[in-house]
């Protein structure tokens, strides 16, 4: 089966430290048909300076500097998608690496299936400095699953896919889609991926390809409010599909109660909490059941605890 022909687009602001081993992760694949479109977002590093030294490489067929930043990561997307003369893309953010396996692994199951839009595979999520912070975990997906199913069940509630730089998929289902992700600072990445897994049959590999880089300009570090009200549309958006089933719906909720809870101190101020309260209530009538169920598990809980260490000091006394 001949190779076609790949189109990785690396998107970049200021990060001038981290390119040099993006670019040779790409450069050393196993996979060698591909090009490198590098986007580079008007960066105040010294992005231009390492760039440069690419730019002779036969495997760099365009490299673009913005006059003015974009706003969005989603618009150097878009951008690199018009450049793009693959038949398949990789957006390979520039602050992360991966394995030179990647490509190979990715690619077979979208030349092998026609109906398979997307393909993606596990991240090792990494400091700036290599250690593992965690591990992506989603192998009981391995395998070709329906994207109708797979946004029910990996997509109403959150986003498993953590990081664009572990995906594939094919250049021609992205002409069907709107550009409404074009207008996110955060979620850009999941309102596409939601959109193309209508598109077709997703692809999930168990194999940890891909280096995350978790750092505190990762644009998921720390909550913001304006995330949530992404989140809000792209739920919407997914939840109208007439195959998402109540019992969906309510595991979706549930997630976002969970995570709402589990991050809610991390947030700016008071007034930032309350908002985002709201705004998941607005969601659905349930919500507001669903974090009571969740406070009076919580309350039952510490009563446990507290009782058992009461009868522990009774008997030691």
């Amino acid at each position: 089966m001949p190779h076609s022909l790949i189109s990785v687009i690396v998107p970049n602001y200021n990060h001038a430290h981290f390119l040099p081993e993006r670019i040779s992760s790409i450069l050393n694949q196993t996979y060698d048909n591909f090009e490198i479109i590098i986007l580079d977002d008007h960066s105040t590093d010294e992005s231009r300076e390492v760039i440069e030294k690419y730019r002779e490489n036969s495997k760099v067929s365009e490299i673009v500097y913005n006059s003015e930043n974009s706003g969005s990561p989603f618009r150097q997307w878009d951008k690199g998608l018009e450049i793009a003369n693959g038949e398949y893309i990789w957006i390979a953010e520039s602050d992360d690496k991966s394995d030179i396996t990647f490509l190979d692994e990715l690619v077979r199951p979208l030349k092998e299936n026609l109906q398979v839009v997307l393909s993606f595979c596990q991240s090792v999520i990494i400091s700036p400095h290599g250690n593992i912070l965690g591990k992506t975990n989603n192998k009981n997906l391995s395998g070709i699953i329906s994207g109708a199913e797979f946004n029910r069940r990996c997509l109403l509630g959150e986003n498993i896919i953590c990081n664009a730089s572990a995906v594939i998929f094919r250049k021609d289902a992205t002409k069907k889609m709107n550009r409404a992700y074009l207008n996110m600072s955060y979620c850009g990445d999941w309102y596409f991926f939601a959109q193309l897994s209508f598109m077709g049959d997703i692809y999930v590999s168990g194999k940890y390809l891909n280096y995350f880089v978790r750092h505190k300009n990762t644009a998921t570090f720390k909550p913001k409010k304006e995330s949530f009200n992404e989140q809000k549309i792209i739920y919407q958006y997914i939840r109208q599909n007439p195959r998402v089933q109540e019992s969906d719906i309510v595991h979706a909720l549930r997630i976002k109660a969970f995570g709402y809870l589990q991050i809610r101190r991390q947030l700016d101020s008071k007034e930032d909490r309350h908002y985002i309260y709201q705004l998941l209530l607005s969601m659905d009538r349930r919500m507001r059941f669903i974090f009571l169920r969740m406070r009076i598990k919580k309350l039952a809980s510490s009563i446990y605890h507290l009782l058992i260490s009461f009868r522990r000091n009774m008997v030691g006394d």
